[in-house]
């Protein structure tokens, strides 16, 4: 998405956060609306679904409940692009070379862990990307900005950011991490991935090395951490 989308989403935040709690509202029963309509045209598994419920629908706990399993199992209707198909899709996740690459050059794939018994295979254009970024953005730069001496550590950190996930698949933040520095290569030295799987002592070791400003990840895996450093093994301390 190029700068004019990026810049539309970030009017959008900024202004909702203006207009309050009744902005917010309102969005929220506007986009409701508009998102059920858009499933109701052209999924043919949601306009059976969706058949009996109201164009003024106002609230999310209306609508009929469906599962991830159900989702998976009807996952060729149930997407509102007909270029998608769960066959095409599942050859692309069996290639670990396509993570962080684009399916049909216009999304983001991902899946969930499966902890429940079935994957969930989820589908991220190029808007919904820009959103979840201007959200990120917007929510933490203004702190950095506002503050000389958080800006100083992360100069002095050379902006180093680690995040402890799981890694070795197509989850979503081990693919967003490798779509960035596909894009900006250099992004590599500065921002890392962790695994929340590897031996406590390993990934002390290896974020020690490292030495972020910045850390995210889990929060259990954060817990963690924080009684490691606690300890005194976890020798980092990020802004």
């Amino acid at each position: 998405m190029h700068c004019l989308g990026y810049s539309r989403v970030l009017w959008d935040a900024r202004r909702s956060r203006r207009d309050g709690r009744v902005g917010i509202d309102r969005r929220q029963r506007e986009r409701l609306r508009e998102i059920v309509a858009y499933a109701r045209a052209h999924s043919a598994y949601y306009s059976q679904i969706y058949r009996d419920v109201p164009e003024s629908i106002s609230a999310i706990s209306r609508l009929p409940v469906v599962t991830k399993a159900e989702l998976m199992g009807h996952f060729d209707g149930w997407v509102t692009d007909p270029a998608v198909t769960k066959a095409r899709v599942e050859e692309f996740l069996a290639d670990p070379g396509n993570v962080g690459r684009e399916f049909l050059g216009r999304y983001v794939v991902c899946t969930t862990s499966g902890a429940t018994g079935i994957p969930a295979i989820l589908l991220h254009d190029h808007f919904a990307l820009a959103v979840y970024n201007v959200l990120g953005y917007a929510r933490s730069l203004p702190v950095a900005l506002l503050s000389p001496r958080k800006v100083w550590e992360l100069l002095r950190g050379r902006g180093r950011m680690a995040a402890v996930f799981v890694t070795g698949g197509h989850f979503l933040a081990n693919t967003m991490m490798a779509r960035r520095i596909r894009k900006v290569p250099w992004r590599g030295r500065m921002q890392r991935i962790f695994s929340a799987m590897a031996p406590v002592v390993e990934l002390v070791a290896d974020l020690n090395d490292f030495q972020p400003v910045i850390l995210g990840g889990y929060p259990s895996a954060l817990v963690t951490l924080a009684c490691e450093q606690r300890a005194g093994r976890l020798r980092i301390h990020p802004m």
